[in-house]
């Protein structure tokens, strides 16, 4: 059987009578064992193994917002038949066969779905004097069956030798579970997450109880199952705990920097630099990034530098750059962007010695193309970048591959004028970039490269609003950028208006489709394709884009008196009527709510005070 490609899943374990091991019912073992062995076995490269939450269901089949409970295991046909595609998957259940003072007793069933019928089963006793241990030892079992490594590395921040803790953790674990916005059983998701942070407060070094708790928090603050002060909240009560996993620590410090909540990420991040033995490289990066923004550079360049002998990531070359240009120490800044670029094409020579990441430049090429272009437009001979900088770049086109790299690689390169290589690095990568601003950023310096004046007769064709010469003249400008530069939407939905000016709405249409494609964040693309598809006759397709605009901008007064304009063309009386209502209330003096007002007549004007 190839394991490898397997999909293999934990059932919750049975209970054939129930018990309680001190605070923690046997129905939160049943649920949270296999839960924790499926977290050990995730703990690699790549996430394999899925936990089967099952909710409880009345006679009817209705769900009775409660978790299911077993009392006996699933035979091989049983666990099989619930899992997508059985001839690919293995089901692994279990059962609570007894508990000592000493010993918890459990059974484990592995079926294999390629093999009819075939299970292996075995008993196993955990040590309740260290039960993380035995449990740890357990999934490693199940790894070898299973062909899973376990990395071992990972094994000390899971585990914990105080067996409270562990129980605490357990209980963290269901009340996470219980966060679901599919579980019907009302609960309280503050006391439902408690318990990780006892686990840490009984032992600080349980990484996993606080890589769990902020796991939570993140998907309860995103779902508003959590509102932010109480997420707050509990991150402020994890920290009393003194938590010593500088890597969970980095993380919640990362994520706090992101929402803006930047006393808090300090704190956080200063705790994993003073109990990380190194302190993790990122704590190092964005805790100087915190400090530098608030004016305190010294502390922030000596972290900097403490990161460039640990970590030696170009990243901090490029921190340390930015600083010496912000300081006007021109020597010192293009001393560190030349260190930075030669690290760059060391990890890209030699990626194997870098880890996962050695194929990626960094922020450094990024800054770098902000700092020559806003030192070249000084044209001051004194602050000019080494010949060497140019240098590094052209042998960089050879060894940078990353989409997102080879788009700043060939931003600098058309910077300093070396406008070939910039053609084939901006061409290479500006179809590859995800990130649409950066993309647009491309077509705009590769826009320069090919045509004479691009951004002015850009502006110009975008100033055209009657059909002559002057939007002859724009076509044959824009269809030229769109040819050589097929995602520079700017020009393909510019080249869609034209169409609409001689009414050619099919032709409107297909540009602006590829205009939504390549921008899905515009709000007046969609509008303009609402409206083609309207012309064209495709109503259903126009109710689509145009709701599509509301959820771009759904306080936009204009784009609801559209709406309301387009239900009343399709007879959705009631609805316009609604839509229309909206839209003033929004913004009465919005011009589009006048004219769609005005088109609709009386009957859709609200009336007036005192009417």
């Amino acid at each position: 059987m190839e394991i490898e490609n397997t999909n293999i899943f934990f059932f919750p374990f049975a209970e054939p009578k129930e018990m309680t091991l001190g605070e923690t019912a046997s129905s939160i073992l049943a649920r949270r064992i296999p839960d924790f062995l499926c977290i050990c076995l995730n703990s690699g490269e790549e996430e394999r193994v899925g936990m089967l939450e099952i909710r409880a269901a009345n006679e009817q089949g209705e769900p009775t917002g409660d978790w299911a409970r077993f009392r006996e295991e699933p035979s091989w046909e049983e666990a099989l038949f619930l899992l997508p595609n059985p001839q690919n998957s293995i089901a692994i259940s279990g059962s609570i066969r007894g508990l000592t003072a000493e010993i918890l007793t459990l059974s484990l069933s592995i079926h294999f779905g390629a093999e009819a019928g075939k299970t292996e089963e075995f008993l196993w006793k955990v040590d309740l004097g260290d039960p993380s241990t035995s449990f740890f030892a357990l999934a490693k079992k199940l790894g070898r069956i299973l062909g899973i490594k376990i990395p071992n590395k990972l094994e000390e921040s899971q585990k914990t030798r105080d067996p409270e803790a562990f129980w605490h953790f357990l209980r963290g674990l269901d009340g996470a579970a219980s966060l679901d916005p599919n579980f019907l059983s009302p609960v309280d998701a503050v006391e439902s997450l408690k318990p990780f942070i006892k686990a840490l407060q009984i032992d600080p070094s349980f990484g996993l109880s606080l890589n769990r708790l902020f796991g939570a928090i993140h998907e309860a603050w995103d779902s508003h199952i959590l509102h932010e002060k109480e997420a707050l909240e509990l991150f402020d009560q994890a920290l009393e705990a003194h938590p010593e996993d500088s890597e969970s620590v980095t993380g919640i410090g990362e994520f706090l920097a992101a929402h803006n909540e930047t006393q808090r990420a300090e704190a956080w991040l200063q705790v994993a630099v003073e109990v990380g033995d190194p302190p993790p490289a990122a704590s190092l990066e964005s805790l100087g990034i915190l400090l530098a923004n608030r004016g305190e550079t010294v502390r922030a360049r000596n972290l900097w530098r403490s990161a460039v002998h640990l970590d030696g990531h170009p990243d901090f070359f490029a921190h340390l750059a930015r600083l010496a240009f912000l300081e006007n120490n021109y020597d010192e800044a293009w001393d560190k962007v030349l260190r930075g670029l030669r690290r760059i094409y060391e990890r890209s020579l030699h990626p194997s010695e870098w880890g996962q990441e050695a194929h990626r430049g960094g922020v450094l090429l990024r800054y770098l193309g902000e700092h020559l272009e806003e030192i070249l437009d000084r044209k001051d001979p004194k602050h000019l970048p080494p010949e060497d900088v140019k240098e590094i770049l052209l042998d960089l086109t050879r060894q940078i591959h990353e989409p997102e790299d080879r788009l700043d690689l060939g931003i600098c390169l058309s910077i300093l004028g070396t406008v070939e290589e910039a053609k084939h690095a901006l061409r290479a990568s500006i179809p590859h970039v995800e990130d649409p601003d950066r993309r647009d950023l491309g077509c705009q310096y590769l826009g320069r490269l090919l045509f004479p004046n691009f951004d002015q007769e850009l502006k110009r064709t975008l100033a055209v609003r009657d059909l002559g010469e002057e939007a002859q003249a724009a076509q044959n400008f824009l269809s030229a950028v769109a040819k050589e530069i097929p995602q520079c939407w700017v020009a393909i939905a510019q080249l869609g208006k034209l169409a609409c000016l001689r009414k050619d709405w099919e032709l409107a249409l297909s540009y602006y489709k590829r205009a939504t494609f390549l921008r899905r964040d515009r709000k007046e693309l969609y509008s303009q394709l609402s409206l083609c598809h309207f012309r064209c006759g495709e109503m259903d397709d126009a109710l689509v884009a145009i709701r599509e605009a509301m959820d771009i901008e759904p306080e936009d007064a204009g784009i609801h008196a559209d709406y309301a304009l387009l239900l009343h063309r399709m007879g959705f009386e009631d609805e316009a009527r609604d839509a229309i209502d909206i839209a003033e209330l929004l913004e009465p003096e919005h011009p589009t709510v006048k004219r769609v007002l005005d088109i609709l007549g009386e009957d859709f004007k609200p009336p007036r005070d005192g009417d």
